[in-house]
């Protein structure tokens, strides 16, 4: 069984999504930064103030990706509550078509 190595680095990575994803869901897109998401990051993991600076292009591409996401998804509820699949006679529609 090999340690370190790739494995080690995806797994980083995906936990630094799902903090840079609270961060901004709690920082909000009006007052977001690449600076103030890296100085949240190493407040959450306990790290020393600037420790992250040498990460600064690696953070910022995990912070695009998680925008993407965010806005993705954002997108589809949008469209959602346009084409009407959240209330009245569309819903009932849809749960109807769903089952067939």
């Amino acid at each position: 069984e090999r340690r370190g190595g790739s494995g080690n680095t995806r797994s980083l990575a995906r936990r630094m999504r799902g903090l840079i994803k609270e961060i901004i869901q709690e920082v909000g897109f009006e007052s977001l930064t690449a600076k103030s998401v890296r100085e949240k990051l190493e407040e959450k993991q306990g790290l020393e103030s600037g420790s992250l600076k040498k990460k600064k292009a690696e953070i910022s591409k995990l912070i695009d990706e998680v925008l993407d996401e965010i806005g993705g998804q954002d997108e589809e509820e949008a469209e959602d509550a346009k084409q009407g699949g959240g209330a009245g006679e569309n819903a009932a529609d849809d749960e109807e078509e769903e089952e067939e």
